[in-house]
């Protein structure tokens, strides 16, 4: 069993819009994922920058990603700023 020791799994704050903690969840941190993708032969992990963090956007950063294990191929936007 994986645990918060292995650093697969990290424990997050919940905010809401006005970005006061409402709670926290475990979640699975970056090395997790990628040791599940190399134990199913990972192939391909490609990302593409879509918007650059500015003043004007509220530096947020916006990420196109796609990640290829053996048998299938993951793709997702995400998002990140100074308040997530």
């Amino acid at each position: 069993m994986t645990d918060r020791r292995d650093g697969y799994l990290v424990r997050i704050e919940i905010k809401d819009d006005a970005g006061n903690v409402t709670g926290e969840t475990d979640a699975i941190s970056f090395k997790g994922l990628l040791a599940i993708a190399h134990d199913d032969a990972l192939i391909k992990i490609a990302s593409v920058l879509v918007q650059l963090p500015s003043k004007e956007n509220e530096y947020t950063a916006i990420v196109y990603a796609t990640v290829q294990p053996a048998r299938v191929t993951f793709s997702a936007t995400g998002d990140a700023n100074r308040r997530t």
